[in-house]
C-alpha cells in the first residue's frame, strides 16, 4: 500500500486499494484501522479536504461502511 500523509491533528495517512475499496487509515494515536467498500470519490475527496479529521467523521465513520481495527 502507498500512504499519504495528512495534515491533520488526529489522522497520519491514509492508503487506498481501488480494487477492493478498502481504505486504511492510520491514526496519530497508534491504531489503525480498514474501512470497505469505500468508493474511489470518497478517498479522492479525503485527500484533498480542508479538515481531513471532519471529512472523516462525516462521509466515513458517521456511514455504515464495515471496517475493523488491524493495529
Amino acid at each position: 500500500m502507498v500512504y499519504t500523509k495528512l495534515k491533520s491533528s488526529t489522522i497520519d495517512s491514509v492508503a487506498y486499494l481501488p480494487d477492493h475499496g478498502t481504505l486504511e487509515i492510520n491514526f496519530k494515536s497508534g491504531h489503525t484501522y480498514q474501512y470497505y467498500g469505500v468508493p474511489d470519490f470518497i478517498y479522492e475527496e479525503f485527500l484533498r479536504a480542508e479538515s481531513p479529521g471532519a471529512f472523516f467523521d462525516l462521509y466515513i465513520k458517521k456511514v455504515d461502511y464495515e471496517y475493523e481495527q488491524v493495529k
